[in-house]
């Protein structure tokens, strides 16, 4: 599972960052408290939630355009081709996603681990749109 709730130091560039603490399911607000804690008053400190990634490989074209319709259908909107090899490696990645500066967070656990909950629930369920469509598809 891709997604999850990740506390996230900037420093520049992405390959300089860092994740400082990771989870990938919802979390509890003492979870949400050690790591807060744990962090301290540190600049660059964002909570985030990032969407799912889906990688597929497809045997050809056509059904990687197939793929791609039906993330459509499911309500995937990013998605595209990564390789272009032997097979194709299709990439569809989810549009629930949430980044909030650390500092915004103190003293509001109860709220902000309600907020950070709910949208990793909105990922999940957008994930399973997607795979209802795709368990409907007939060839």
């Amino acid at each position: 599972m891709p997604e999850g709730l990740f506390s996230y130091e900037r420093r520049g560039k992405k390959e300089d960052s860092a994740f400082l603490f990771k989870w990938h399911r919802k979390i509890s607000v003492d979870e949400l408290k050690w790591a807060v804690r744990s962090i301290g008053k540190r600049e660059g400190v964002f909570l985030r939630v990032e969407p799912f990634i889906i990688h597929v490989l497809c045997k050809d074209l056509e059904w990687a355009k197939v793929l791609l319709s039906l993330a459509r259908q499911g309500g995937i909107k990013k998605g595209g081709l990564q390789n272009l090899g032997e097979k194709l490696l299709v990439e569809l990645r989810g549009n629930v996603n949430l980044s909030i500066p650390l500092e915004c967070v103190w003293f509001e656990y109860d709220k902000m681990t309600s907020i950070l909950n709910q949208v990793m629930d909105e990922n999940e369920k957008a994930r399973g749109r997607f795979m209802e469509v795709v368990a409907k598809f007939h060839v």
